[in-house]
Order: C-alpha cells, then structure tokens, then sequence
C-alpha cells in the first residue's frame, strides 16, 4: 500500500469530548483559491513526511504516551486533509487499525468528491461510528469550477448518498454535517440559501455549519480574494438557511477564551511555519496554549 504524506497531528483534551486527535492528511484534487494548506506554504515545503498506516499510527501511540503518559485512551479521531479520501485503501486500514487500538468514534472532513457507495458499504461494515462533514463550498456549478478547479456534481451526489448510508455509519444526531465558508463576493448570502434549501429537500435534520471565511489565511497569490463576513453578515446567514433546516451552526471568531490542552506534533520541517501559522489565531483566542513537538522528537524520545 502506497504512503501517505502527513502534515500535522493535533491532539486536544476536551471535558465534554475527551481525548481527541486530530490526523491531518496532505494533498487534494480541489484547488481552491483560498485554500489553507497553501497559505501556510504546506504545498511547497508541507509534502515531506510519507507515512505507511502503521508508521502513522506508532506516532500516534508514541504520541499518546508522552502526552498522556500510560493512559493512552482516544475518544475521538478527526481525519482531515487536504483530502482524505485520495486513497480510500489507506483511510480503511487506519480506521481498522485505529479502531483496533482504541475504539473511538471518527470524523472525517472531506470535499465528498471522491466519495461513493462502494466506500461506504465498506465504512459500514467496519461497525465503527463515523461522523463525515462534507464541504459544499459552492451551490452553482459555475462558482464552484471557479474556485476550485472541479465541477460539484458529485459533491451533491456525496451529499444523497450519506443522506441514504447515515444510520449506518452514525446512530446520533445528526447523521451527517454539511458545511460552507461565507466568502463575500464569491459564495454569498444568496449561495448559502440554494445550499440550505437543497440541503432540506434531501435531509431536514442535517446539521449546516457555515463558518466565517478569514482572510488574514489567504495564501500570497490570492490576498484580494474576499474578506472576513461581518458578525452580522454571519447572521443574516444563519436567518436565511433556519428558513429551511432546523440545525444551523454559525461558526464566527469572536474573542473567546480556551482552556483545553493542545499539542501539535509536526514534521520537523514544518516546524517554525506552523508556530508563525498558529501566532496568528492570538487575535481570536485568548489563551490558546499549544506544545510543540516535531515528529522525529516523538519518534526519538520513544525508541
């Protein structure tokens, strides 16, 4: 089975969630213009790190171990990308050897153009419980080649089918999420609507997330993209998409304040990007108290 290349995993302990790891798979088929991978440099200097299933998943249990020290419990595991689904072999054997270790409940973030029922039907055999959240950045098609690079028929096909396959892979509420950045000037309010009403056609009890899109992210090529929506732009949103669907989160960066426990482990190249990358959120998260260790430090301290 082919490596996959690794950018970043990221572990967190939260009181209502536990003990959460966060696997952050590099490369995508999408070339979005405001893509976070290539505002961080990830694309020119991020590719390095090529991991086989189980040297994936011996960093992580040497990661559990000096975080956490012989408690290695994981309650919950996030894999995102880039794209994870770019090799469907590589994401069963880790959710089979995952599962295997420590039984938690996955979500995976995909763009759900590579999605399909074969993949599914497999998921759902595994008898695991897997929360997807897939990103419909944009309703018309049009748009969406614009932004990315790929039509989105089969995004919306993706949508249908865990719509069809949601009480298999996840018995809580709700089955599945979808979600889209508000970009002024490119996805608007008026995009978001067609998105939410085909989103109740399909599934009313689907959980739409429409997060805040930041600019001070975009890559170099892309500065004058768009810009932050206002708070109560974000709003308007949420009032435009509850007209359809009943569950609607809007994901806005106010001043907060986070107590959790972050540790990020990096490729040891990618180090000083990440930290510089990270400084960046000290405008939008009081506190947000993240260790570093690099990948060879973990490997090191462990062998």
């Amino acid at each position: 089975m082919k490596k996959r290349k690794v950018s970043q995993l990221f572990f967190a302990e939260h009181p209502d969630q536990g003990r959460k790891c966060w696997i952050r798979l590099s490369g995508c088929n999408f070339d979005c213009k405001g893509c976070f991978a290539t505002s961080i440099g990830e694309q020119e200097i991020g590719n390095r790190r090529a991991l086989s299933v189980g040297e994936l998943i011996n960093l992580i249990f040497k990661s559990c171990k000096i975080i956490w020290g012989k408690d290695k419990i994981i309650n919950r595991v996030v894999i995102t990308g880039g794209e994870p689904l770019l090799n469907k072999n590589y994401l069963i054997t880790l959710i089979k050897k995952l599962k295997k270790i420590y039984n938690p409940k996955f979500e995976i973030h995909t763009n759900g153009y590579l999605l399909d029922e074969n993949l599914l039907n497999k998921l759902s055999d595994l008898n695991v419980d897997i929360l997807f959240s897939v990103d419909i950045k944009a309703y018309d098609e049009d748009i969406h080649i614009k932004y990315t690079g790929k039509s989105n028929t089969n995004v919306l096909k993706a949508v249908r089918l865990l719509a069809k396959y949601k009480d298999s892979l996840h018995k809580d509420s709700p089955g599945f999420i979808v979600s889209t950045l508000y970009m002024p000037g490119i996805v608007d309010i008026d995009e978001i609507e067609k998105i939410a009403k085909f989103l109740s056609e399909i599934d009313k009890d689907v959980c739409y997330q429409i997060g805040q899109f930041l600019e001070q992210f975009l890559p170099p090529r892309e500065l004058n993209l768009t810009r932050r929506p206002t708070f109560e732009e974000m709003i308007n949103a949420y009032n435009v998409a509850r007209k359809y669907l009943e569950y609607v989160i809007v994901d806005t960066y106010l001043p907060t304040r986070l107590e959790h426990n972050y540790v990020d482990i990096i490729p040891d190249e990618l180090l000083d990007t990440f930290k510089g990358f990270d400084k960046k959120y000290q405008t939008l998260i009081e506190s947000r108290k993240v260790r570093y260790f690099t990948m060879n430090q973990i490997i090191n301290e462990c062998s």
